[in-house]
């Protein structure tokens, strides 16, 4: 590897945080010095008056800038973004009960590091990290309904919409940490009755590791 292939090999960051884990990085100013000293070099190689000990020198000089250069690479401390999704666009009855029904995500379903059950409820996460989960829900009638995030059995929180009032389109998001085996359903509750999601506008659930 020429010193100037070193040299363009890693990326300028200054702490590595967003930069991949798979990548190297250095500091802007060890990037610059390690630029001089390659062009220092060169001058002197290509030199015609300089003497063969100025030319030795000058190697053994861009030598330990090398070893200065490589010895100062690290590894990003960004994390792999994995991004999931799924949808409903065939406009399911879904039969809503107080406690909760799973809504079925059957269509583009675009799953990284994701499974899913059979019946297209259950979305199981394979690797732990950190997760932005989000959701849009449409129905072809307003509705006095509820809409929720459910990891392994449990309500997020953050991802509940109960309105006070009618309405047909519904979402929410939340940020969590995971961990591999994790289950993942959207669910509508809050009433007993049938509702019927929009064909033209899809139900969807988003799942994206971010960390």
């Amino acid at each position: 590897m020429t010193a100037e292939t070193n040299l363009n090999s890693v990326v300028t960051s200054t702490d590595g945080s967003n930069v991949n884990s798979d990548k190297q990085w250095v500091t802007e100013s060890v990037r610059t010095q390690y630029a001089s000293s390659i062009e220092a070099a060169k001058l002197t190689i290509n030199n015609p008056n300089a003497t063969q000990k100025q030319v030795d020198d000058s190697i053994t000089e861009l030598a330990n800038a090398t070893q200065t250069f490589n010895n100062s690479k690290q590894l990003g401390t960004k994390g792999d973004v994995n991004v999931s999704s799924a949808s409903n666009s065939t406009g399911s009855m879904i039969h809503v009960l107080l406690g909760g029904t799973p809504i079925p995500l059957p269509n583009n379903q675009d799953l990284n590091g994701v499974t899913v059950t059979g019946a297209n409820t259950i979305f199981t996460v394979q690797h732990a990290g950190q997760y932005e989960l989000s959701y849009d829900i449409h129905l072809t009638a307003a509705m006095l309904v509820s809409s929720r995030i459910i990891v392994n059995g449990a309500s997020v929180s953050s991802t509940v919409d109960s309105p006070s009032i009618s309405k047909s389109d519904f979402n929410g998001s939340a940020t969590v940490s995971l961990a591999a085996g994790d289950k993942i359903n959207l669910q509508l509750y809050g009433l007993i009755a049938a509702v019927a999601l929009d064909s033209a506008n899809p139900t969807t659930l988003t799942i994206k590791k971010i960390n």
